[in-house]
């Protein structure tokens, strides 16, 4: 199976109108969205995958797990960039058997 670029499941309260047109611009500008004020309130089961290799990866995507409960952080550690390509069956194996446990 092809490896799977990003997965995003996340369940988040309401927001104020207009606002996903607000990220999506500011995405497209190349703006920073911190999103850490929100992660609290994600209730879906959540996979968080890094690449041991990359330092900075790591710490972002180890606070990102943090701030949701009940977040799996998963580091693998033969992925030299990002795991979708660097590493993609051990990352497609890591997915397959979170979304098999979270029952999907």
């Amino acid at each position: 199976p092809e490896a799977v670029s990003h997965l995003v499941v996340s369940e988040v309260p309401p927001r104020p109108k207009g606002l996903s047109r607000w990220v999506q611009r500011a995405a497209m500008a190349g703006a920073e969205l911190d999103v850490r004020p929100w992660l609290g309130s994600v209730t879906a089961a959540t996979l968080v995958i890094t690449g041991q290799a990359d330092a900075a990866a790591r710490a972002a995507t180890a606070e990102l797990a943090a701030g949701i409960a009940g977040a799996r952080l998963e580091v693998v550690a033969s992925a030299r960039g990002p795991v979708p390509t660097a590493a993609p069956a051990e990352y497609n194996r890591l997915l397959y058997a979170f979304l098999e446990a979270a029952g999907q």
